[in-house]
């Protein structure tokens, strides 16, 4: 996938990516994966470390964060269902 980063949002470029797959792989790919690695190169207009979506299979990462095991581990536990560690909600605490 061909993008100037400069111009772009991390949103944006995660919009194009995910466009692709479903063309190339069909509407519904992230359900053939248990999980997808989107790694972002640096430079986009807003930064970030990585992100994981709860309960879905795609998580996205900047730069040299895609290399980092503890970091892949962390968002992974969002697509497998997990909060943030001490955060409470409900009175209850999030593990």
């Amino acid at each position: 996938l061909n993008m100037n980063a400069r111009q772009k949002t991390t949103d944006q470029a995660e919009q194009e990516i995910i466009q692709k797959l479903a063309k190339l792989f069909g509407k519904f790919f992230y359900d053939k994966f248990d999980h997808i690695m989107i790694c972002l190169p640096p430079g986009f207009k807003n930064s970030l470390v990585a992100y994981g979506y709860l309960n879905w299979s795609i998580s996205v990462y900047s730069n040299e964060q895609c290399t980092y095991v503890s970091v892949q581990m962390h968002e992974i536990g969002h697509n497998l269902g997990f909060g943030e560690a001490g955060i409470t909600t409900g009175g209850k605490k999030i593990r």
